[in-house]
């Protein structure tokens, strides 16, 4: 976990119910059943399957202890797993299964279009990224940010949240400084 980073849970037997997913904000901290609780106090669900559970990390401090608690649909405590918050656990938005290159294929959208930055694929709206063009990258676990921003709901599109962290993006080994 970072502060307000999303981040999944695996296991079996989570739940007993079909996958259920968030459709409203602020999100839900029970879904198909489910209960997360970290350090005793439940955190918003996105996603809730019986082997998987997609959670938002809580804005504690570097270096806290997290006890990570599953409550199940019948009520039983699942064993606690203990970790700490990490300053920042960077990850991409991947889209299910693999690009035509067999490379699991991050959400990277070619700016101001609904276009896929990847290669041509049919039945996808995908093309390659232009010199040039600017790329929208969906991530998560980058850290706190300069406003708090409550949990569970999403952050303004304007003004724009910055980060704590410096971020810098690798393409093809080039360092770039992103933009807002």
């Amino acid at each position: 976990c970072s502060p307000g980073g999303m981040v999944p849970l695996f296991g079996t037997g989570l739940t007993g119910q079909e996958p259920q997913s968030a459709t409203s904000y602020p999100l839900p901290t029970k879904l198909a059943g489910v209960q997360v609780e970290i350090n005793g106090n439940a955190v918003p669900l996105v996603f809730a399957s019986t082997s998987q559970i997609n959670l938002q990390c809580p804005l504690l401090r570097e270096g806290s202890p997290l006890e990570i608690t599953v409550v199940t649909a019948e009520g039983m405590l699942l064993p606690p797993v203990h970790s700490t918050m990490l300053a920042a656990a960077p990850d991409l938005f991947t889209l299910n299964g693999t690009n035509a290159n067999g490379v699991n294929q991050g959400v990277i959208l070619i700016a101001s279009t609904n276009e896929l930055a990847m290669p041509k694929t049919a039945g996808t709206a995908s093309r390659p990224a232009q010199p040039g063009e600017n790329l929208t990258i969906y991530a998560t676990g980058l850290g706190e940010t300069q406003d708090i921003v409550p949990l569970g709901t999403p952050a303004p599109s304007a003004p724009h949240i910055l980060l704590k962290n410096k971020i810098t993006v690798v393409i093809g080994g080039m360092e770039i400084d992103p933009e807002l």
